[in-house]
């Protein structure tokens, strides 16, 4: 009997980390297509406002800086946000799809340090995806959108 509940908790341990894989992965598309969708946007938006800047001066990498910065508050409000929301919430989503199966009693939680790292890990993605998304920055010719106008 010992060993068969000893397997039994393997198996549903199993399946815990692959729906908090699932999750992840699924909280990253998410992120994926809401940041491409806010930096399109905002760079396309902003392109005349960029070329001034940098007719003024600035450079490229001040401009993209600039840009993370403007991004990364909402980011860090919404990281936060999810975070302590998933606290609880994860906890209740499995209990309730654990009910689902059989299982009555779920007393795990999620550890505190695995949030703390899902938050740094979530916020260094945002900020490097940023940046990869506004490269296009350094395209912007101050003298092509003065011509075309």
């Amino acid at each position: 009997q010992d060993k068969f509940l000893q397997s039994t908790a393997a198996m549903y341990s199993s399946i815990l980390y692959i729906l908090a894989a699932v999750i992840c992965v699924l909280s990253l598309l998410i992120i994926i297509f809401v940041l491409y969708i806010l930096i399109y946007i905002l760079l396309r938006n902003k392109r005349r406002e960029h070329g001034i800047l940098k007719s003024i001066g600035y450079t490229s990498n001040e401009i993209i800086y600039q840009t993370i910065l403007t991004i990364l508050p909402t980011s860090l409000i919404s990281i936060i946000t999810g975070l302590l929301l998933s606290k609880d919430g994860v906890k209740e989503l499995l209990s309730a799809a654990l009910n689902a199966i059989g299982i009555f009693r779920f007393g795990q939680s999620i550890n505190t340090a695995y949030l703390l790292i899902a938050g740094i890990f979530l916020t260094l993605f945002t900020i490097i995806y940023t940046l990869l998304l506004s490269l296009s920055i350094k395209k912007i010719s101050p003298h092509d959108l003065f011509n075309n106008e």
